[in-house]
């Protein structure tokens, strides 16, 4: 994740003017950041394949659901412009 945001930074930089990059450069920024989502993806695959052999589909979803409210709390927390971070439903 942290190469895919140092990569759309470039890309952002690039966009902006800020550095001087050929097209065949910013092609080949665009397709690494476009990998590394696959990449992501691709784990995110393997670890539901060896989490679902020893969890129940429901315990999986719960688990999915609470590291989603956990990273949106850390986010709110982070940025300290709300007090209270959103109650999920």
């Amino acid at each position: 994740m942290r190469k895919a945001q140092s990569t759309l930074k470039s890309i952002n930089k690039a966009l902006s003017g800020e550095e001087k990059v050929s097209e065949q450069e910013l092609k080949k920024l665009v397709e690494s950041f476009v990998n590394q989502g696959s990449q992501e993806g691709e784990i995110h695959k393997e670890y539901y394949n060896k989490l679902s052999k020893i969890l129940s589909v429901e315990k999986l979803a719960r688990m999915y659901k609470a590291e989603d409210d956990f990273r949106m709390k850390m986010i709110h927390q982070f940025r300290g412009g709300m007090s209270q971070p959103p109650q999920p439903k």
